[in-house]
């Protein structure tokens, strides 16, 4: 396919699901969580109690407002990101070149992307190539402006409209 500013990519859930591999310490830790980690993760159980599946126990969870097994899921999540982030924008590291998200967003950066849930991924390579700012918005028309470093007193709700 011959990149160019017209073609259309539609990303939807489990885009980056391969990048696992890719970030993950030899631990296993900082990995994006499958299904079946997050019994572990967030409400560190080996298996369910009977009759409850994972849904089940997010939403007993949810109703006793008891938000541990949610912070406990962002923060993986969270730590995920980073260390994909980290290790695969940057051009001098062998591990991004040789990695099948580099080269897709390096031969297809100009094109327009369409995503169904939120994913940072290509937030993250798009920005590196200098083909998407945060600034640009996401589909939605905003108004945005540039602070000099270091000054952190507008929060980004504050400069949209």
């Amino acid at each position: 396919m011959k990149a160019d500013s017209q073609s259309i990519f539609l990303l939807g859930a489990g885009f980056n699901a391969d990048a696992g591999p890719e970030i993950c310490a030899e631990d296993g830790q900082w990995c994006y969580p499958l299904v079946g980690d997050l019994l572990r993760i967030c409400f560190e159980l080996d298996v369910p109690p009977a009759g409850q599946s994972i849904e089940d126990l997010f939403q007993a969870a949810q109703e006793d407002r008891n938000s541990q097994p949610v912070e406990r899921l962002v923060d993986c999540l969270m730590k995920a990101d980073h260390r994909l982030g980290s290790s695969l924008r940057d051009e001098r590291d062998l591990r991004c070149r040789n990695s099948c998200y580099w080269r897709f967003f390096k031969r297809f950066g100009r094109s327009h992307f369409l995503t169904f849930n939120y994913d940072s991924l290509p937030e993250m390579f798009l920005l590196q190539q200098k083909s998407w700012y945060p600034q640009d918005g996401f589909g939605v028309p905003v108004k945005a402006r540039v602070l000099p470093l270091g000054d952190n007193s507008t929060r980004s709700s504050d400069s949209l409209s």
